[in-house]
Order: structure tokens, then C-alpha cells, then sequence
């Protein structure tokens, strides 16, 4: 993929991530680019010049690496449990937070040379009674060896078993919401991801 290509896909996901529009982004920028020439650059039409580009990082809360690196994730089959409908808007920026989480989580582990595997073997059941439940609930505890006792800290055996567990702000109407699949050009099993809300 071509720098151009990087770049413009990588600033649009920022500014989405933002939740903002290009116009806002212009106004953060004290309007010193258009929303002409931002739309170019998320084109890949142009690039910005030097000033422009640090003001845009500075807009965005990012790094200059940011925009120049290739997007390495992309998330698949997201279920939210919301509250509230959440707007499409807010879908999109939280998938972004995400997604630029995991990439962070993906590069510190390839520097210490830590590799992840989540077994998805253990969640085949179909639910649809209660005691479905209690039957998935006994072979999760049996397949990741937790026992019967009172689980203290979830977030801990989830981690453990290879389950990413990201925390995100986001407005009250969302709760939670779990990516079944993720795919990363390091990774080739399914990696299921918790995103619990940040209280």
C-alpha cells in the first residue's frame, strides 16, 4: 500500500475515532485547512505540509507515526449490548478506539515476543435455556481448568485465556459489546475480544 493510501485511511479513522466531522476538525484546527483539503488528504488526493500535519496530530491527540503506519487490524462480527440504540456515529468511533488498542497491544507484543492464543473450542454451545447456561458455564470452568470457587477476578482469567480485554469511554448508552473474531495480519486463530464500559 502506497504511503498516500496509508495516510488517508489513517486520518480518517483518527478523525472518526474523534467523532468528528471534517468541519469540526477545520474548526479544533483554528481553521487553518479547509474541508476542501481535508477531504483531499482523506482521498489521498494530497498531503499535507509539515505545519499542517502537526496540526492535525495536535486536532486529533495523535502521533505523526500514527497517520504513516499501516492499519494492521480490522475487527469482524461486532455485537454490542447496549442500553440505548447507540448512533452509528459512535459505533464507528468506538470500533476505532479499538481497533487502534489492539494494534498498540499488537506491536508491544511483538517487541517481547509474546504470542496469543485463545481456544474458541470452549464456546461451540448453543444457549437458549438456563440450563444451557449452567452446561456452557461447568465446561468453560472444566476447559479453563477455574474450579467451582467464586471467580475474583474476571478480567484476569480472561486475559489468561488469550481473551483481549480493552476499556473504552464512551456515552451512556453503551454497556459492553464482544468482537467474536478479530483478524491480524500476526495472528491466525480468532481472538475474542470484552470491551467493558469505563465506569
Amino acid at each position: 500500500m502506497e504511503l498516500k493510501d496509508i495516510f488517508s485511511k489513517r486520518l480518517r479513522n483518527a478523525r472518526l475515532m474523534r467523532g468528528l466531522s471534517m468541519q469540526q476538525l477545520c474548526v479544533m484546527m483554528n481553521d487553518i485547512v479547509t474541508k476542501q483539503s481535508v477531504s483531499k488528504y482523506e482521498r489521498g488526493e494530497s498531503m499535507p505540509e509539515s505545519t499542517i500535519l502537526i496540526a492535525l496530530c495536535k486536532a486529533l491527540n495523535i502521533s505523526p507515526d500514527y497517520l504513516f503506519r499501516e492499519n494492521r487490524s480490522a475487527l469482524n462480527n461486532v455485537h454490542y449490548r447496549k442500553l440505548t440504540r447507540l448512533s452509528a456515529k459512535e459505533e464507528k468511533s468506538i470500533n476505532l478506539m479499538v481497533e487502534d488498542t489492539i494494534e498498540r497491544i499488537n506491536e508491544i507484543e511483538d517487541i517481547c515476543g509474546i504470542e496469543r492464543h485463545f481456544d474458541a473450542s470452549s464456546f461451540t454451545c448453543q444457549v437458549k435455556s438456563l440450563n444451557d447456561v449452567f452446561c456452557a458455564a461447568t465446561k468453560l470452568r472444566t476447559d479453563w481448568n477455574i474450579g467451582n470457587a467464586a471467580i475474583t477476578n474476571v478480567i484476569n482469567i480472561l486475559e489468561t485465556n488469550g481473551i483481549i480485554v480493552v476499556e473504552v469511554e464512551a456515552s451512556d448508552a453503551f454497556h459492553c459489546f464482544i468482537f467474536q473474531k478479530i483478524w491480524m495480519k500476526r495472528w491466525k486463530n480468532n481472538t475474542a475480544i470484552y470491551l467493558p464500559m469505563k465506569y
